[in-house]
């Protein structure tokens, strides 16, 4: 079950368990459900925040994005993060920024995503052979790239300098270590560490795929 936009919270609470799905994109986690768990009182102040301030924030949001459309699919993304971890907002002021932060931040991703996806269609026109690539294909490959990305940005800076590095410029530990000013021992650490969290996007997925 997911919680559709612009409409009231009521048709998707069943005994206090609500089942939502994080993002409206095509990859293999936005069709996987998340289910969380809401006391009476914590319904009640999500419903309220939401008919007091969906409209505040679908307008802000068609302002930040010029589109109202997308700004529907924003906001909506704003409240499910809302509903998986409920916050004490107890006034106004609280809730609009606290929406704020959140819209803002799922604006910030969405750009990026943009971008790592309008390079990948680069890479392909450049290429002189045709390439057939089906559009779940496609999804598959932005959404790796989109989680290669993010965990750049997790990664101390000459950890991701280095794995840029090695895979591609293909240069060697001892080469990287040179550029780097350090130890090929640090190299081999920092590597370590990079193909670590490549694992975990790859377990990622293949749990995903599971579902």
């Amino acid at each position: 079950m997911v919680l559709r936009k612009a409409q009231s919270f009521d048709n998707d609470y069943d005994n206090g368990y609500h089942f939502v799905s994080l993002n409206n994109n095509n990859s293999p986690q936005a069709t996987r459900p998340i289910m969380t768990t809401l006391t009476t009182e914590q319904r009640s102040a999500q419903e309220q925040i939401y008919r007091s301030h969906h409209g505040w924030l679908h307008a802000w949001l068609s302002r930040r994005v010029s589109c109202s459309e997308l700004a529907a699919d924003l906001a909506h993304d704003t409240f499910i993060r809302l509903l998986r971890k409920p916050r004490d907002l107890q006034t106004p002021g609280q809730a609009r920024s606290y929406l704020k932060v959140v819209a803002e931040n799922l604006c910030t991703d969405m750009w990026r995503r943009q971008a790592v996806e309008q390079a990948w269609l680069d890479v392909l026109s450049a290429r002189p052979e045709a390439t057939d690539i089906s559009p779940e294909e496609h999804a598959v490959i932005v959404e790796t790239f989109c989680e290669i990305d993010a965990m750049l940005q997790r990664l101390p800076e000459r950890v991701g300098q280095a794995f840029l590095m090695s895979q591609l410029e293909g240069l060697t530990y001892r080469q990287i270590a040179m550029h780097l000013g350090v130890s090929e021992r640090s190299v081999k650490s920092y590597m370590a560490r990079a193909m670590l969290e490549c694992v975990l996007i790859e377990a990622n997925f293949n749990d995903a795929a599971l579902c």
